[in-house]
């Protein structure tokens, strides 16, 4: 990928309010998780590229559902 590559797709993402962020985590324990949770399958523990789409739709659910208890705190 060239330099240019790099920054259009940083300017994509950007202008969505993504990041790429590097985490550190146990990834028996994530991958155990994500297959438990539905978002992974088994067969798919081991590939990587799955497992971050796995983790990214858990966490896009996650905020779904924090924001929605959010506005219900809200509106009490």
């Amino acid at each position: 990928m060239t330099c240019i590559e790099r920054k259009n797709r940083y300017l994509k993402r950007k202008s969505k309010g993504l990041a790429v962020l590097d985490v550190e985590v146990d990834l028996t324990e994530l991958t155990d998780s994500l297959v438990e949770a539905g978002y992974l399958a088994e067969w798919d523990s081991h590939d990587r590229s799955k497992i971050e789409q796995a983790l990214s739709r858990a966490l896009v659910d996650l905020t779904k559902v924090t924001r929605s208890k959010l506005r219900k705190l809200v509106e009490v």
